[in-house]
């Protein structure tokens, strides 16, 4: 337990991160902004701090020259903004600002900006089309392995220390078991030594043969919380090799596999650190959720692997299997259930990107294919208890093996990005007058804005001659933009418009006359966009 203690030590000693994934929260210039002049720098704000290693921020004109002085930085001040020069006297015409950075939970993210110097007339309109992401066949394939062999070895010690009850163990038992073990310490090993050229292919943005220069592995190793992670898991991984080693050879005596379970564990919680659990605000807790559901989802699957692959053809063992099984099914889908459920609050920011993001869609076809492999689960045991029905195991099986390809998708998905929220806020002068504004949706665009005056008792304030709104954006020298928002009923205004044009904090001067000349002035500050 001393060496468990000290690996989640060791994992949780790393900074705490804000989100999976990382997403440009404001930028300048913004996206599509047209600028009447160069500016002196590109800078990117993102929604959480950015990994040092595998970063780059490149700007090209239209022939596609870099323009940037090849001197991009990370804030030391503030380590989510990242930062390039630019060329001096840089000429009317289009700009495209190439990003990636490698985001908390260790994958690679990347994008582009355009940007205009120059007017709209002769620029005309600006558009670039974000490329969407689909996982390459390299880390799904990756993934499945790491899945497959991970459970294999659970469900091979499940086996023979809780499934088989036997008291003479059959030599085609045995001969089954020691075998599967070696497949899945096999597929282990090669799914954590494989990790890290993967890593740096996709971070890096190279070929394979080339991810195994040393140069790279040392910014790997040095530059993410990857690499880190990684060296600690090969150390763990010969462990686990030298201790399942000898626990092998009898298989069936539980003190010999304690310690290869913790070693298991160590490099489970590794897989939920590396994760979107290790993006995470709540980066203790969501870890150890994540590590519970997958170790949960091992059980289940890599239990009916082990019964299904050992103990076929024997019908009576079959059927004792599937009543041994059973209760731990019963528990493991219940960790399932409330761990997927909580993991899906963090990740998963409104029900509307459940249907309108491919990480939500994903997850759904995961419930509809665990809801299913929960149904084959309650038929397989019925009938199990009667005849040991091996077909009933083996479609929950497959059931089972598709939903390890899902996982091995929705993991290497982008998680949604959180939708922008409206700005509520009133302030209350001294005589009591409140005001209040609304802005909706606070995104970079046309926004409805909507004001109510009222006393602290509620009741509409009706004396209101006009009321007038200033909107100017903070630190930046651009034009302020003042209108007029209408009175549609006695003490609520409203106007709708094209006054907040890009992303970023925001002033929103608030002015109210009354038709006793009376003033009433209030600054309200919001962040549009993310």
């Amino acid at each position: 337990m001393a060496f468990l203690s000290l690996f989640i030590l060791l994992l949780l000693s790393l900074p705490l991160q804000v989100s999976a994934h990382a997403y440009v929260v404001t930028s300048n210039p913004e996206e599509n902004e047209i600028l009447e002049k160069a500016p002196e720098t590109v800078t990117i704000e993102f929604n959480e701090t950015i990994q040092k290693g595998f970063n780059s921020l490149i700007v090209r004109n239209e022939e596609g020259k870099r323009v940037d002085l090849k001197d991009a930085y990370i804030d030391p001040q503030n380590k989510k903004i990242f930062h390039t020069g630019l060329e001096d006297g840089l000429k009317d015409g289009v700009y495209t600002v190439e990003w990636r950075v490698v985001s908390a939970d260790g994958h690679s993210v990347r994008g582009l900006i355009p940007f205009g110097i120059g007017t709209a007339e002769k620029i005309g309109k600006l558009h670039v089309e974000q490329e969407r992401y689909v996982p390459p066949a390299d880390i799904i394939i990756h993934r499945i392995v790491t899945y497959t062999s991970f459970s294999l070895f659970i469900g091979v010690i499940l086996f023979v220390l809780f499934l088989y009850k036997q008291a003479d163990v059959h030599h085609l038992v045995r001969k089954r078991s020691q075998l599967l073990m070696r497949i899945s310490l096999i597929g282990i090993a090669v799914s954590i030594l494989l990790s890290m050229p993967l890593q740096i292919t996709k971070n890096a943005n190279v070929s394979w043969l080339k991810a195994f220069n040393p140069l790279l592995i040392k910014e790997a190793i040095v530059s993410t919380t990857a690499g880190y992670i990684w060296v600690i898991q090969v150390v763990v991984l010969v462990l686990l090799i030298i201790t399942a080693f000898f626990a092998g050879k009898t298989l069936f005596s539980m003190k010999r596999w304690i310690l290869p379970f913790i070693l298991y564990s160590c490099l489970l919680i590794g897989e939920a650190v590396n994760g979107h659990a290790g993006g995470s605000a709540y980066k203790e807790f969501v870890i150890g959720l994540d590590f519970l559901h997958i170790l949960s989802a091992a059980i289940w699957v890599g239990g009916l692997a082990s019964i299904f692959l050992i103990v076929r053809g024997n019908k009576n063992l079959l059927r004792e299997s599937i009543i041994s099984f059973s209760p731990i099914a019963m528990y493991t889908v219940i960790t399932l259930f409330f761990s997927g459920i909580l993991n899906s609050v963090f990740f998963i920011p409104s029900l509307n990107a459940l249907v309108t993001t491919d990480y939500g869609r994903a997850f759904l076809i995961k419930v509809g294919l665990f809801l299913i492999m929960l149904i084959f689960g309650v038929l397989h045991f019925i009938r199990g208890k009667k005849t040991g029905n091996k077909k009933t195991i083996g479609t929950e099986l497959m059931i089972g093996v598709v939903i390890v390809i899902v996982t091995a998708v929705l993991t290497n998905l982008p998680t949604p990005v959180p939708e922008p929220k409206p700005f509520i806020e009133s302030y209350r002068f001294e005589d009591m007058t409140e005001i209040s504004v609304e802005i909706t949706p606070n995104t970079a665009g046309i926004n409805t804005f909507n004001v109510s005056i009222q006393t602290v008792e509620g009741e509409p304030i009706e004396n209101i001659e006009q009321v007038t709104i200033a909107v100017s954006k903070m630190n930046e020298k651009e034009k302020e933009k003042t209108f007029q928002v209408q009175n549609v009923e006695p003490g609520f205004f409203t106007a709708k418009g094209l006054y907040l044009t890009s992303s970023g904090r925001h002033k929103i001067q608030v002015h109210v006359l009354t038709k006793s000349l009376e003033t009433y002035d209030h600054a309200f500050y919001t962040r549009v966009g993310k």
